[in-house]
């Protein structure tokens, strides 16, 4: 069915509907099947992000540049870019997509797409004009540096090796900036990798088929034009939710990833084992590459029953053919939906995948004499794409998280042994070999990554090196956490790069009331004696058991103190700590209590006991937390704006404004002055916004008089929602009489931020140039006040609660009270 269109404004016009056809839909399709991945593989149903580093998981922000997002945005960044190249790129033959095809039955290294359509100018003298297209197979197109390389204004080198070296980069990187931005290259690579998996699951891309028509369509489509039975990918596009159903259930690969034939890197075995042949007869085994389980298979528009075509030709595929009608198709009507008239369907059911609705015949199918004629009236349409995407979407995803499994496969850990030789062992967790050099880092206090160790070593699987010795730091961030990094051979892969946290340490996170300490400002003396916060032993390979827990606080008494003052709380017994959910405690430092007007603050928690085999062992946790942040609440409701002026609430002037029957009362506007009643204050994780409620808050308050002021301090993280709930009361007759309180309640929800009150050292140049100082820099943070009826409010937790205006639209200054 060989492609012959006739245009309007000629081949450039090709050029732009191909640039919309050659894969499935990047803007929509793509992205989605790789994020599903993303969360079905080990980054996502492990701690395995957590081991390096990357605390949130896929939901870690990562900062490359000006642009800051979540790793799987990363991902479907990388995955939406895969398509790269404008219309001049495609008509000159140098647009990424050229390179995302892979014919199995061919020699790699002539496996790419080389096909080509028929162009004829409808305008005399109707010249048909051959449009050619080829490309380097996907297979080898995703370890290709040099070809990827010429690709430089288009995404450039995105190859496995290079995700590997970013991924190198990210783990050894010095500075927290540059760890960042090799993370987002290497997760958007990723993106760029998966795209090419995922094009293995459409029939065209494995059967040669450059699928023009579809890209015409598809603006058709765009343009609101009627176009009748859709392409399998703009079917897709358009029913998105389908896709995504059938990618939650996906189906991993069981290919053999100890080949690598050709000296490449065994992910080739994801698109081809070279196992199918076209005197293999066709199975849906997992043990294929993709390619292979869709080439041998499924149709595309152009190689509907193509085994009797010539073997030179571009689109001859021995499977799944007519000649095995009578045993394995089976026809029937029914109704298509979109026109709501029968269809003939021919269902599959032998010679490797069964499809319920695999190819739809013309009305004319019966009629034709031959076979040559009755074959063009076969087509594909929207009951067959959905049968097809059934089983073609839950190998992409499942695929496609069997990519990134292989790349994260290594498990390496640095364990402390307390034996007669005490000391550190590296151990190699995985089934496959390692030879090639172990690098150990940790973090100084500021955020510098410095190396400690490095020595090549080849560890066999399951095995551990012997006793090894390094420098231990004595200015860590974080003692006791070091950065285990390899490189060199795993397995059959050569540059494999590994990384793992290693150490004993703990992970603090708030409490499920968000604030670790809230106190009333009123108490006396002022100072915090209780923190609450979740704990998880963050070492997995190493239990914690019968030991006891302790938080110290350190901090400065004032922004002048060079040295720390610390605060430690009583001990608790523990018979164990959780790798997998964290423990919330209650620290007592009644003894040793925290004051309100420090800087500095940070959270230390400590275990000590038995840690892994080694007893009297210590691990710890460290924690940058707000300073003592002041949550306010004044009732100005002794005052009210009145036509652009502030006056004294009930006062006759206020009433005067307002009182037009002139007797004396305010009947018409409520211009009275209010107490507040049962005031619930509620800090919450912006993230989690919850609303304060009687059955929901962290302080509660009786009572504030009409123009007094109250206040809370609070612990917690620097961001942070603030939520009230109060009843306004009269306390003037005239209000009781004419005014309605009983469902006068005020709500506040807001995002805000704690106090920070610190020193802090900065090494990315775009936070240091927001000061005018060159990186790396320290920066002082100050918290800044205003001023209100006298009182210094912390303006990002405060609340300020007023009558309402008069009339509604009335603006008073709060600076002229």
């Amino acid at each position: 069915m060989r492609k012959i269109l006739s245009v309007l404004i000629g081949v450039v016009t090709i050029c732009h509907f191909h640039s919309l056809a050659l894969s499935w839909d990047n803007e929509k399709t793509h992205q989605d099947l790789s994020e599903v991945a993303s969360y079905k593989s080990i980054i996502g149903t492990t701690n395995y992000l957590k081991n390096i580093g990357l605390e949130e998981g896929l939901l870690h922000l990562l900062k490359l540049g000006a642009k800051q997002q979540e790793i799987y945005k990363w991902l479907r960044e990388g995955a939406f870019l895969e398509d790269a190249g404008n219309i001049v790129d495609l008509g000159l033959g140098r647009a990424r997509s050229y390179n995302h095809f892979h014919n199995p039955l061919k020699q790699w290294d002539s496996a790419g797409l080389n096909d080509y359509y028929i162009v004829t100018n409808p305008y005399p003298p109707f010249i048909p004009i051959t449009y050619s297209m080829s490309g380097e197979s996907a297979l080898l197109w995703a370890q290709d540096q040099e070809y990827q390389k010429k690709y430089y204004k288009l995404e450039g080198d995105q190859t496995w090796q290079t995700i590997r070296n970013n991924y190198y980069k990210a783990l050894t990187g010095k500075t927290d900036a540059d760890r960042q931005a090799y993370f987002a290259r290497t997760f958007k690579g990723f993106g760029h990798q998966m795209h090419l998996i995922q094009d293995m699951s459409v029939p065209a891309h494995v059967r040669n088929d450059a699928h023009v028509g579809e890209g015409v369509q598809d603006w058709l489509v765009k343009k609101n034009v009627p176009t009748g039975d859709l392409y399998f990918e703009t079917w897709a596009k358009k029913y998105y939710p389908i896709i995504n159903t059938f990618a939650s259930t996906p189906l991993f690969p069981q290919v053999d990833l100890t080949k690598n034939p050709g000296g490449k890197v065994p992910i080739t075995q994801f698109y081809d084992t070279d196992q199918y042949t076209e005197n293999f007869v066709p199975n849906t085994g997992l043990t294929w590459g993709l390619s292979e389980y869709t080439n041998a298979n499924f149709v595309s528009d152009d190689t509907i029953f193509t085994e009797n075509f010539s073997k030179n030709d571009g689109h001859y595929f021995p499977y799944p053919r007519y000649t095995d009608q009578n045993q394995c198709y089976e026809q029937f009507d029914e109704t298509y939906i979109a026109t709501n008239k029968k269809r003939t369907y021919w269902r599959k059911k032998c010679v490797g995948e069964a499809v319920e609705h695999f190819v739809t015949a013309g009305p004319l199918f019966k009629y034709l004499p031959i076979w040559d004629l009755q074959r063009l009236t076969l087509k594909l349409d929207e009951a067959t794409h959905n049968d097809y995407a059934d089983k073609l979407v839950r190998r992409a995803v499942g695929y496609s998280a069997g990519l990134l499994n292989y790349f994260f496969r290594g498990d390496i850990s640095l364990r402390y042994e307390a034996d007669a030789n005490a000391g550190y062992v590296i151990v190699n967790n995985t089934n496959e070999n390692m030879n090639g050099t172990f690098r150990i880092f940790y973090d100084n206090v500021r955020d510098e990554r410095i190396e400690l160790w490095s020595k090549p070593l080849v560890l066999n699987a399951s095995s551990k090196s012997v006793k090894i010795d390094f420098p231990i730091p004595n200015n860590a961030k974080e003692p006791g956490k070091y950065i285990l990094v390899f490189r060199g051979r795993l397995g059959n892969e050569e540059g494999a790069v590994v990384g793992h946290i290693s150490g004993r340490f703990l992970e603090i996170t708030p409490p499920d009331q968000y604030v670790y300490s809230l106190i009333d400002a009123g108490q006396s003396p002022q100072h915090f004696t209780n923190i609450k916060a979740k704990v998880r032993n963050a070492s997995p390979d190493e239990g914690m058991r019968n030991g006891t827990i302790k938080a110290v606080a350190k901090y400065k008494i004032s922004t002048t103190q060079e040295d720390f003052t610390y605060s430690s709380s009583t001990p608790i017994s523990i018979s164990s700590l959780s790798s997998d959910a964290p423990s919330e405690f209650e620290f007592d430092f009644t003894n040793e209590p925290i004051p309100i007007s420090i800087s500095d603050l940070s959270l230390e928690v400590r275990f000590t006991g038995k840690v892994g085999d080694e007893d009297n062992a210590v691990a710890i946790g460290i924690r940058d937390i707000s300073e003592p942040t002041p949550i306010d609440v004044f009732n100005n409701m002794d005052r009210i704006c009145i036509n652009e002026s502030w006056y004294v609430a009930g006062s006759s002037e206020a009433i005067a404004q307002v009182d037009t029957d002139h007797n004396g009362i305010a009947n018409e506007w409520d211009v009275y002055p209010h107490d507040l009643k049962d005031i619930y204050l509620k800090i919450s994780s912006v993230n989690d916004l919850n609303n304060a409620s009687p059955a929901d808050y962290n302080l509660y308050v009786p009572y504030i008089k009409a123009g007094e002021f109250y206040r809370a301090y609070v612990l917690s993280d620097y961001r942070l929602n603030h939520s009230d709930y109060v009843t306004a009361v009269p306390i003037v007759q005239d209000d009781k009489n004419n005014w309605n309180h009983t469902k006068a309640i005020m709500k506040g929800n807001w995002e805000g931020f704690a106090v920070k009150d610190q020193e802090e050292y900065h090494s990315e140049e775009e936070i240091c140039a927001q000061f005018d100082i060159e990186a790396p820099c320290i920066i002082v943070y100050s918290p800044d006040f205003y001023s209100f009826r006298g009182k210094e409010i912390w303006g990002a937790g405060g609340v300020i609660l007023d009558n309402p205006e008069y009339p509604p639209d009335s603006k008073c200054s709060w600076e002229d009270l």
